[in-house]
């Protein structure tokens, strides 16, 4: 027989240690189970920016600030549509602050692009894209006062200039290191949403890593990503298979086609 525990946290926002035992009733038998449950709400979030343009998303109305970067609007948080891919964890409340992890055949529908500005739709709302590696190029020279830097290369020093200091009820997102100092340059507000595997069942590096999709592919198999590590200021460049690996999104429109 299957049994169910409602909990009632505090009427505040934080971190609670969760112990259940369970007993098999005349049997000398007891199993004991400990979690940590973070509750979530309007007021966990505190550090990020807020954009001054704001679109709504027709399809369930979740609002997304966003900023100019070059040639391009970035949305500045992680996409959050529920139509496909799974929150950390697969919990609503960390899709909440961190958005939603899709492969990235979900997120794409299997396509690959190229070019600034034409990336493909996905699993992003009308009008907006998943970046093509011409996209995140555009970002790094914005980000970069002018300078080049090719997609197949670690960018230096890039990574801080995305990462936002932000507080989660209190605590860093991104630890505390000597070597990084998150400065949220144009208010980009990359935060350490960490990754997915094996059909969205294994979770990892929250807090520690942010991957972020590209639409372009590397070859058949695999399709290009760009993440950011704590305790490095870089941002770097990697590829992984498409069907396996769960990344966040950020979408993007050219702001010649949104003005």
């Amino acid at each position: 027989d299957k049994s169910t525990i409602k909990l009632i946290l505090p009427d505040t926002l934080g971190t609670f240690d969760i112990t259940v035992t369970a007993s098999a009733g005349e049997y000398y038998y007891t199993s004991t189970y400990t979690n940590t449950v973070t509750s979530i709400g309007p007021g966990s979030l505190k550090g990020v920016a807020e954009a001054d343009n704001v679109f709504v998303d027709a399809r369930d109305s979740q609002m997304y600030g966003y900023v100019k970067v070059g040639n391009l609007y970035w949305m500045d948080r992680n996409l959050n549509w529920k139509g496909a891919g799974q929150g950390y964890g697969r919990s609503d409340a960390a899709a909440y602050v961190f958005g939603r992890l899709y492969t990235w055949n979900d997120a794409t529908g299997g396509e690959s692009a190229s070019g600034l500005g034409n990336g493909v739709q996905g699993v992003c709302p009308e009008g907006w894209s998943i970046p093509t590696k011409e996209d995140w190029e555009d970002l790094a020279k914005a980000m970069d006062n002018g300078k080049e830097h090719p997609f197949e290369t670690d960018w230096s020093g890039i990574g801080e200039m995305l990462m936002v200091d932000a507080k989660l009820n209190g605590v860093k997102m991104w630890p505390y290191t000597p070597n990084c100092t998150p400065q949220n340059k144009m208010n980009w507000n990359a935060l350490s949403g960490g990754n997915c595997t094996n059909d969205y069942n294994n979770y990892t590096n929250l807090l520690n890593y942010g991957f972020w999709w590209s639409s372009s592919e590397a070859d058949s198999n695999r399709a290009l990503y760009r993440y950011i590590y704590f305790a490095q200021p870089d941002c770097y460049f990697n590829f992984t298979d498409k069907a396996g690996f769960g990344a966040s999104v950020r979408c993007v429109r050219l702001v010649e086609e949104a003005e």
